[in-house]
């Protein structure tokens, strides 16, 4: 694990960082989405090249979304590629899991308080 975690820092500080998008719909027992969201958690952190990652939901409609920070653009394809947006396509009460990955804008989003987040 440090090691993984030491390729990503030398990475994030030569490379641009990439975000992904992930939008979908939950129907059904949010509680029971939580706590399958909340079992993923783990999974997710662990994932090469992470950053950090938000968690969005309106409660009211059931729209949600992920907004995921990598250290560069090859982990973030590599994200999207994963078995992980698959196993949410296949999630109880999930429905319409769509992603894309965009490339931050490192000196706007550091005029924003980007470094705050790592850019």
């Amino acid at each position: 694990m440090s090691r993984t975690h030491t390729a990503t820092t030398s990475t994030a500080s030569t490379s641009t960082p990439a975000c992904v998008e992930v939008h979908y719909q939950v129907a059904g027992s949010l509680d029971a989405y939580r706590t399958r969201a909340a079992a993923a958690a783990p999974h997710l952190a662990g994932f090469p090249g992470l950053v950090w990652k938000l968690w969005l939901l309106d409660e009211p409609t059931g729209e949600a979304a992920g907004i995921y920070l990598f250290a560069d653009a090859a982990a973030a394809q590599a994200f999207v590629a994963s078995p992980m947006l698959d196993a949410l396509r296949q999630s109880p009460g999930v429905s319409g899991v769509r992603a894309r990955v965009l490339p931050v804008v490192p000196d706007l989003s550091r005029a924003t308080f980007g470094e705050r987040a790592g850019v």
